[in-house]
């Protein structure tokens, strides 16, 4: 039971950090490495950017991003959803990736 006093299964909450560090956008999401134990993770650096994202069993668990923020809903709602994104892993990073909405929400 809740405030409304209707039955809602809660879902919990994931950890999200977002910051902006002398003007520069960073972004925490999801578990670490060290928390979930082994798993596979894809980075992308450049000389403005920094961006890795957290994978087990094909699925977001977590992502750091340094200096963007580009993508970051969509691969929030990916890792909320549990959506297995190993058809897609070696786009995920690309700048020019786009997800459709449907897939995403």
């Amino acid at each position: 039971s809740n405030m409304a006093n209707k039955k809602i299964i809660y879902d919990g909450a994931e950890v999200v950090n977002v910051l902006d560090v002398f003007d520069t956008p960073v972004v925490a999401m999801g578990r670490t490495s060290k928390e979930i134990g082994k798993c596979k993770a894809i980075t992308r650096n450049t000389p403005h950017s920094s961006k890795k994202i957290l994978l087990k069993n094909n699925k977001i668990v977590g992502l750091q991003f340094v200096g963007t923020i580009q993508n970051v809903g969509a691969f929030y709602s990916l890792m909320k959803k549990g959506s297995d994104v190993g058809g897609i892993v070696d786009r995920l990073l690309d700048d020019n990736f786009v997800i459709a909405p449907d897939i995403v929400f």
